[in-house]
């Protein structure tokens, strides 16, 4: 089936951020260029299929740009590049953080923005078989595309609503979702998009006539527009019609075509349901090996591309082909695992909820507080109008107070001597009480000193492994460098080696006084990342926004940031065998810091890799400063870490 393609979409949002294709064509003339023409340029390019060349703009935009604008715009490119390389989770992580900085211009060309990224949501989660989620997406993109009539954006989000239905067998309502953008004369894509979908759902209806008359107009629109997208879909749709009515030799022919179309131009999701689609015209033929080694072959696909509902389609035909040959051992795996595949999705769809949940939350009371404080605000105002007044009422009431506390005074002072007296008895007293509790409270004392102690050899631990052990890991790579025999490398590795001698003084002179804290923090960790880039192969790249804020947090929290990036470090550069590695630290009013650590090492599993004890003193520190910690890494894609500070109330 086809998706509405990303040129009309990146075409529109060129339009919404005042970019045309000619103005781009002559920005590139340029040798130097601002934010706006380097995001131009992006669009250009990924609107011309050059996606990997608009993904290092995008990329380097986001490493020198302050402006939130630029931001949303790099992020979209960035979220549109992973969406079409099929990197689905990545995508959705770019677009939601696009969303953040959709903050600059009016009310309608946000609303328009909004409605475009929703789109894309919505896209990304179908394929990802979530479809409450796209669904959800994909109507939020229509009520913000009818707030100001924006005609294409409704409709593009209509018909990827209208392909969820299709997906869910709700036929009835895709069928008349496509028959409503067939009035929309403005894209040739949602017209023939329309049609093909509106011929399979007559294929689902068994009304093959009309299925196969909608399918073949598509199909002579895409070879008028070239769209070999549309092509490979509408053979696809033929193909099936054509197994349903018993036409084999058609349908093998129709889907060999398909297949050959999407493995040419890279349609990954079209080739696994043709591939899936040749398998099940093998299965009626009672081709049981072969019908089984297509299935394998597009079960390969479907795990590479994380195409979760392609892999419970796989996983059942292969059940049936297991039973059909007598081999229930397979037909019990099989069966397992469409069943995991099915909890998995749920599963995921559940914590996307939560989220939903949490974001709902988090809105209503920020909300609250917005409301509390305007109610203060109108205190405040009528509070200035009766001072006024009030400071009448106080003079005069001051020299009445004056004279009570002056009465007061010398009555006090009578009754001090008298307690004087009786207090001499009461001392006493109380001293043999005091005698007896300091008795108790040594024996307490002894047991805080221990418990104290405990405490203490924990921090140091800490502060060994990640500051000193950080630094002496940096050390270690530096001395295995060629570049040891020069002098300016040997004094920058001496000037970090007394960096490491002085931390352990402070570390032992900290045992008696607190040190002195750095008030350049920013500074500090572009300098440290710096050394590590000048003496090893690794690409570092330091971003932080704004940094006198952040240079003005809590001595407690910028220590335990640092400690914790020290750490991140060192693992990347003792596992990651990383050419590049990237650290944004940003403030914002909305999520308080974000610390975004990136690399383009080997990446990990996440759930499956051992946690070791650099691991739990990062959850240590971030538990000390209300943090959060979100790993995104899979084997051979490198890694991301998101780390939430909340400010402190």
């Amino acid at each position: 089936m086809i998706k509405i393609v990303f040129k009309s979409i990146i075409v529109c949002f060129l339009l919404f951020t005042g970019v045309s294709i000619s103005q781009t064509k002559r920005l590139k003339e340029n040798k130097i260029k601002s934010d706006k023409e380097l995001i131009q340029e992006a669009f250009f390019l990924l609107n011309n299929n050059e996606e990997k060349k608009a993904y290092t703009i995008a990329k380097e935009l986001k490493k020198t740009t302050k402006s939130r604008y630029a931001l949303m715009n790099s992020n979209m490119v960035l979220a549109y590049y992973f969406n079409r390389k099929v990197t689905i989770d990545s995508s959705i992580f770019y677009a939601r953080k696009a969303l953040e900085f959709n903050t600059e211009g009016g009310d309608s060309l946000k609303s328009k923005r909004k409605s475009t990224i929703y789109n894309l949501l919505g896209r990304n989660y179908n394929v990802k078989s979530f479809s409450k989620e796209s669904k959800k997406w994909y109507i939020k993109g229509i009520e913000e595309a009818q707030k100001y009539k924006e005609q294409y954006l409704y409709y593009a989000n209509t018909h990827g609503l209208a392909l969820v239905y299709y997906n869910e067998n709700a036929f009835k309502k895709a069928l008349n979702l496509f028959k409503e953008c067939l009035i929309y004369k403005g894209d040739k894509e949602i017209t023939y998009g329309s049609y093909i979908n509106l011929g399979m759902i007559y294929g689902e209806f068994k009304n093959y006539k009309s299925s196969n008359n909608y399918l073949n107009k598509a199909y002579e629109i895409s070879l008028l527009e070239k769209n070999t997208k549309a092509m490979a879909s509408i053979l696809l749709s033929l193909a099936n019609n054509a197994q349903e009515q018993n036409n084999a030799k058609k349908a093998e022919e129709l889907y060999a075509k398909a297949i050959n179309i999407s493995e040419k131009d890279g349609y990954h999701q079209i080739k696994t349901e043709a591939k899936i689609g040749m398998g099940n015209l093998l299965l009626d033929l009672k081709k049981y090996k072969e019908a089984r080694l297509i299935y394998s072959i597009a079960l390969k696909d479907a795990l590479q591309f994380e195409l979760l509902g392609k892999q419970l389609k796989v996983y059942e035909k292969l059940k049936t082909t297991s039973v059909e040959t007598s081999n229930f051992e397979e037909a019990f795996f099989f069966n397992s695992k469409y069943y995991q595949i099915r909890d998995s999705i749920n599963k995921l769809q559940k914590a996307e909820k939560i989220n939903e949940l949490e974001v709902k939350y988090e809105t209503v009371k920020k909300e609250k507080e917005i409301v509390l404080l305007k109610k203060d605000q109108e205190l405040q105002e009528i509070n200035l109008k009766t001072e006024k007044e009030n400071k009448k009422i106080m003079l005069i009431s001051f020299l009445i107070i004056l004279a009570t506390i002056i009465g007061f005074l010398i009555n006090y002072y009578l009754r001090l001597q008298a307690q004087s007296e009786l207090n001499k008895k009461e001392k006493e007293i109380n001293l043999q009480k005091v005698t007896a509790l300091y008795k108790e409270n040594e024996l307490e004392l002894i047991k805080a000193n221990i418990a104290g102690r405990r405490i203490e050899k924990k921090r140091i631990a800490q502060e060994l492994h990640d500051s000193i052990g950080g630094n002496l890991a940096a050390i270690k790579l530096q001395l295995s460098s060629s570049k040891i025999s020069n002098p300016a490398f040997v004094k920058k590795v001496s000037v970090q080696v007394d960096d490491t001698y002085k931390q352990v003084r402070n570390l032992s002179h900290s045992l008696i006084f607190e040190q002195k804290k750095d008030k350049n923090f920013c500074d500090s960790i572009d300098a440290y990342m710096n050394n590590i880039g000048s003496s090893s192969n690794i690409t570092t790249s330091f971003i932080a926004h704004p940094k006198q804020k952040i240079n003005e947090l809590p001595e407690l929290v910028k220590s335990e940031v640092f400690k914790i990036v020290q750490e991140l470090i060192t693992n990347t550069l003792k596992h990651a065998k990383a050419s590049f590695m990237e650290l944004s630290v940003n403030l914002s009013d909305e999520v308080g810091l974000n610390v975004i650590f990136e690399d383009d090492g080997i990446g990990f599993n996440y759930v499956e890799q051992k946690k070791g004890l650099g691991y739990k003193n990062i959850k240590n520190r971030l538990k000390k400063i209300n943090g959060k910690l979100m790993v995104d890494s899979r084997k051979g894609r490198g890694t991301i870490i998101n780390i939430e500070i909340a400010e402190n109330e």
